[in-house]
């Protein structure tokens, strides 16, 4: 048996030059996913000339809007760029926008992603999706342009499709009885953080001083702070703020003999909290056990490891 944990042992060591890569952070990944869409198309679309917008209303059912695909292309030759942007009215200033590379379309319609800065959003409120060229860009002229393409029967019945023209705005597309605009919205709802990994010695002397690192993820990437209880009577109080992913060190000393439990959760900026967290400690151990960082990793994905070590310890 205790050649079966020297070679066990031995494949730990050689196994820490790839375990960087395991993260047992990422098994709550949550991807965004498409909230409202007005896919229909009937063959005809708008052209974005000269200082004209267009722009469609949507009402999203998601808390956080993280991108945006129209059903566009380019005819002709142009150069510069165009600029997607969300509002909360039609002349209000932009929540968020990106702009896309005329070289990116093609002359056939396709799907075109426009991924800007994520946003929180209110379900329920009507929100304006608006396209615009460049000002930099030659605008567009003749026979070349962008095209947007439209579906007719008032397919998207939570919205309406609007044109920006000498000046101001008017609601409808040009000749066009209840249309809509092409277009899919990506978006989350504001999930909490995952559970943090708590790093550090699992033994010590009373008196000394250990240092403690805590990381969580936030699946929508939203900040995160920490709360620590560190089992003795003790707490630290809400963290500042840092980025998902983000290692926060902090040092305790535990003052008095005996097994300590560290509690610690994660929030976002939202207020969204994670279950706790618990990492055991002892103070004092017969031998104080230090784990290098690539073993501390492995027995958080593996906790049996820990258990077949400990006993031979």
């Amino acid at each position: 048996m205790k050649k079966i944990v020297v070679i066990l042992i031995c494949m730990l060591f050689i196994g820490s030059s790839i375990l960087p890569s395991i993260s047992c952070l990422n098994n709550n990944v949550i991807f965004d996913e498409i909230d409202q869409k007005q896919d229909k198309y009937d063959g005809a679309s708008t052209a974005l000339l000269g200082s004209m917008l267009f722009a469609q209303s949507f009402k999203p059912g998601l808390e956080t809007l993280t991108r945006v695909e129209l059903f566009m292309n380019k005819l002709g030759n142009l150069y510069g760029n165009s600029i997607l942007s969300i509002r909360e009215s039609l002349s209000g200033e932009d929540l968020t926008s990106v702009s896309k590379e005329s070289l990116e379309l093609n002359s056939d319609m396709e799907w075109i992603e426009f991924d800007f800065p994520d946003i929180t959003v209110n379900t329920g409120d009507s929100y304006y999706i608006v396209l615009k060229p460049d000002p930099d860009s030659d605008g567009g002229w003749g026979f070349n342009f962008i095209g947007w393409a439209f579906g007719g029967g008032d397919s998207y019945q939570n919205g309406d499709p609007y044109e920006y023209y000498n000046g101001s705005w008017s609601k409808g597309i040009t000749s066009q009885f209840s249309a809509d605009y092409t277009f899919k919205t990506f978006g989350i709802n504001n999930y909490p953080p995952n559970k943090p990994i708590i790093n550090s010695n699992i033994s010590g002397i009373p008196g000394t001083e250990y240092q403690y690192t805590f990381v969580s993820i936030d699946p929508e990437r939203d900040d995160i702070s920490y709360y620590i209880d560190w089992g003795d009577n003790t707490s630290t109080d809400w963290t500042r703020t840092l980025s998902s992913g983000e290692y926060y060190n902090f040092s305790h000393i535990w003052f008095n003999k005996g097994d300590f439990t560290i509690k610690a959760k994660a929030k976002d900026k939202y207020g969204q909290q994670t279950d706790w967290s618990y990492f055991e400690v002892t103070m004092p151990k017969s031998k104080v056990i230090f784990q290098p960082l690539f073993l501390q990793k492995l027995f958080q994905c593996f906790p049996f490891f820990e258990k077949i070590l400990k006993q031979y310890l």
